[in-house]
Protein backbone atom coordinates (compact mmCIF):
# COMPACT_ATOMS: atom_id res chain seq x y z
CA UNK A 1 0.00 0.00 0.00
CA UNK A 2 1.90 3.29 -0.98
CA UNK A 3 -0.01 6.66 0.76
CA UNK A 4 1.51 10.16 -0.74
CA UNK A 5 1.78 12.97 1.88
CA UNK A 6 1.46 16.49 0.59
CA UNK A 7 -0.44 19.06 0.17
CA UNK A 8 -3.01 17.26 -2.32
CA UNK A 9 -2.76 14.02 -0.50
CA UNK A 10 -6.12 12.56 0.33
CA UNK A 11 -8.29 14.97 -2.24
CA UNK A 12 -9.67 13.60 -5.69
CA UNK A 13 -9.86 16.72 -6.94
CA UNK A 14 -5.60 17.13 -6.91
CA UNK A 15 -4.82 13.55 -7.25
CA UNK A 16 -2.65 13.56 -10.04
CA UNK A 17 -1.75 17.22 -9.30
CA UNK A 18 1.61 19.12 -7.69
CA UNK A 19 2.66 21.92 -7.40
CA UNK A 20 6.66 22.10 -8.41
CA UNK A 21 7.88 23.41 -5.20
CA UNK A 22 5.75 20.59 -2.71
CA UNK A 23 7.60 18.17 -0.54
CA UNK A 24 6.13 14.94 -1.24
CA UNK A 25 6.53 11.94 1.18
CA UNK A 26 5.53 8.42 0.05
CA UNK A 27 5.25 6.05 2.79
CA UNK A 28 4.88 1.81 1.85
CA UNK A 29 3.47 -0.08 4.02
CA UNK A 30 3.39 -3.36 4.49
CA UNK A 31 2.19 -5.82 7.08
CA UNK A 32 5.76 -7.55 7.57
CA UNK A 33 7.99 -5.10 6.12
CA UNK A 34 9.52 -2.01 7.23
CA UNK A 35 8.29 1.55 6.16
CA UNK A 36 10.22 3.38 3.58
CA UNK A 37 10.23 6.93 3.11
CA UNK A 38 11.39 8.86 0.13
CA UNK A 39 11.76 12.62 0.16
CA UNK A 40 13.34 14.83 -2.64
CA UNK A 41 16.85 15.42 -1.74
CA UNK A 42 17.53 19.33 -0.18
CA UNK A 43 18.10 22.30 -2.28
CA UNK A 44 21.94 22.76 -3.17
CA UNK A 45 23.67 25.00 -0.58
CA UNK A 46 23.71 28.48 -2.15
CA UNK A 47 27.06 29.83 -1.85
CA UNK A 48 27.10 33.79 -1.32
CA UNK A 49 29.31 35.81 -3.69
CA UNK A 50 33.01 36.76 -2.36
CA UNK A 51 33.18 40.73 -2.11
CA UNK A 52 35.46 41.67 -4.80
CA UNK A 53 39.29 43.02 -3.77
CA UNK A 54 39.26 46.63 -3.51
CA UNK A 55 42.76 48.18 -5.51
CA UNK A 56 44.38 50.51 -3.38
CA UNK A 57 44.88 52.99 -5.90
CA UNK A 58 43.37 53.73 -9.44
CA UNK A 59 45.87 53.21 -11.77
CA UNK A 60 45.93 55.54 -14.71
CA UNK A 61 43.02 53.74 -17.02
CA UNK A 62 42.66 54.35 -20.67
CA UNK A 63 39.84 56.64 -21.97
CA UNK A 64 36.63 55.03 -21.31
CA UNK A 65 34.74 55.20 -25.00
CA UNK A 66 30.95 56.99 -24.84
CA UNK A 67 28.75 57.59 -26.86
CA UNK A 68 25.72 60.24 -27.32
CA UNK A 69 22.97 58.92 -29.74
CA UNK A 70 25.55 57.02 -32.04
CA UNK A 71 28.17 60.28 -32.59
CA UNK A 72 31.70 59.49 -31.63
CA UNK A 73 32.91 60.55 -28.37
CA UNK A 74 35.20 63.63 -29.00
CA UNK A 75 36.61 64.33 -25.46
CA UNK A 76 39.25 62.09 -23.53
CA UNK A 77 39.47 61.68 -19.85
CA UNK A 78 42.60 60.60 -17.92
CA UNK A 79 42.67 60.06 -14.51
CA UNK A 80 46.14 60.44 -12.39
CA UNK A 81 46.28 58.57 -9.57
CA UNK A 82 44.25 59.77 -6.66
CA UNK A 83 45.00 60.52 -3.26
CA UNK A 84 42.58 60.33 0.00
CA UNK A 85 43.56 61.08 3.72
CA UNK A 86 42.65 59.00 5.38
CA UNK A 87 42.62 55.82 2.78
CA UNK A 88 39.43 55.17 1.37
CA UNK A 89 38.98 51.42 0.59
CA UNK A 90 36.19 51.99 -2.30
CA UNK A 91 38.44 54.54 -4.02
CA UNK A 92 39.16 52.64 -6.94
CA UNK A 93 35.64 51.25 -7.33
CA UNK A 94 33.56 54.86 -6.86
CA UNK A 95 36.14 56.62 -9.42
CA UNK A 96 35.43 53.82 -12.04
CA UNK A 97 31.73 54.06 -12.01
CA UNK A 98 32.23 57.63 -12.07
CA UNK A 99 34.11 57.55 -14.68
CA UNK A 100 31.97 57.42 -18.03
CA UNK A 101 29.72 60.64 -15.98
CA UNK A 102 32.92 62.90 -15.76
CA UNK A 103 33.78 62.06 -19.46
CA UNK A 104 29.85 63.02 -20.54
CA UNK A 105 31.58 66.44 -19.25
CA UNK A 106 34.17 66.27 -20.60
CA UNK A 107 32.69 65.09 -23.96
CA UNK A 108 30.40 67.94 -24.20
CA UNK A 109 33.49 70.54 -23.55
CA UNK A 110 35.38 69.19 -26.31
CA UNK A 111 31.65 69.58 -28.68
CA UNK A 112 32.34 73.13 -27.82
CA UNK A 113 36.04 73.77 -28.08
CA UNK A 114 38.00 71.08 -30.63
CA UNK A 115 41.64 72.84 -28.81
CA UNK A 116 40.73 71.36 -25.12
CA UNK A 117 43.24 70.19 -23.54
CA UNK A 118 44.54 70.48 -19.91
CA UNK A 119 45.07 69.36 -16.36
CA UNK A 120 43.11 70.18 -13.67
CA UNK A 121 42.85 68.86 -10.23
CA UNK A 122 39.64 67.82 -7.60
CA UNK A 123 39.34 68.52 -4.35
CA UNK A 124 36.91 66.77 -2.20
CA UNK A 125 35.76 66.66 1.12
CA UNK A 126 34.32 63.27 2.24
CA UNK A 127 32.39 63.66 5.50
CA UNK A 128 31.36 61.09 7.42
CA UNK A 129 28.57 58.80 6.31
CA UNK A 130 30.74 58.65 3.13
CA UNK A 131 28.84 61.59 1.45
CA UNK A 132 30.68 63.97 -0.53
CA UNK A 133 30.37 67.43 1.71
CA UNK A 134 32.17 69.73 -0.62
CA UNK A 135 34.37 69.60 -4.47
CA UNK A 136 36.42 72.04 -5.76
CA UNK A 137 38.13 72.30 -9.54
CA UNK A 138 41.38 73.62 -9.23
CA UNK A 139 41.40 74.63 -12.60
CA UNK A 140 44.05 76.74 -15.08
CA UNK A 141 41.98 79.40 -17.66
CA UNK A 142 42.35 76.74 -20.71
CA UNK A 143 39.56 74.85 -18.80
CA UNK A 144 36.10 75.95 -19.54
CA UNK A 145 34.30 76.91 -16.33
CA UNK A 146 31.26 75.17 -17.46
CA UNK A 147 33.53 71.79 -17.77
CA UNK A 148 34.72 72.61 -14.21
CA UNK A 149 30.86 72.76 -13.09
CA UNK A 150 29.66 69.59 -14.68
CA UNK A 151 32.45 67.99 -12.88
CA UNK A 152 32.14 69.20 -9.84
CA UNK A 153 28.24 68.30 -10.03
CA UNK A 154 29.04 64.47 -11.00
CA UNK A 155 31.47 64.07 -8.05
CA UNK A 156 28.76 65.47 -5.73
CA UNK A 157 26.65 62.49 -6.65
CA UNK A 158 29.55 59.92 -5.57
CA UNK A 159 28.99 58.02 -1.92
CA UNK A 160 32.50 56.61 -0.31
CA UNK A 161 32.40 53.74 2.31
CA UNK A 162 32.43 55.91 5.35
CA UNK A 163 36.16 56.82 6.26
CA UNK A 164 37.71 56.25 9.50
CA UNK A 165 38.24 58.80 11.83
CA UNK A 166 34.86 60.61 10.40
CA UNK A 167 35.65 62.41 7.23
CA UNK A 168 38.82 61.93 4.77
CA UNK A 169 40.01 64.58 1.75
CA UNK A 170 40.65 63.43 -1.62
CA UNK A 171 42.72 64.86 -4.58
CA UNK A 172 42.10 63.57 -7.89
CA UNK A 173 44.61 64.85 -11.06
CA UNK A 174 42.50 65.13 -14.21
CA UNK A 175 43.75 65.57 -17.91
CA UNK A 176 40.98 66.54 -20.44
CA UNK A 177 40.96 66.97 -24.17
CA UNK A 178 39.65 66.98 -27.38
CA UNK A 179 40.41 64.12 -29.10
Amino acid sequence: MVIALGACAGVAACAGARPPDAEIAVVTLATATPVAVETPPPPAPTIPPSPRPHAAEPAEAPPVEWTEQGAAPKGTLRLGKASAVPELPDLATVLVALRPRLLRCVDHAARRDAKLAAPLVLELRVGARGEIVSVKAQRTPAVPAELSACLEAQMLSAHFAPPQGGGATLTIPLSVSAQ
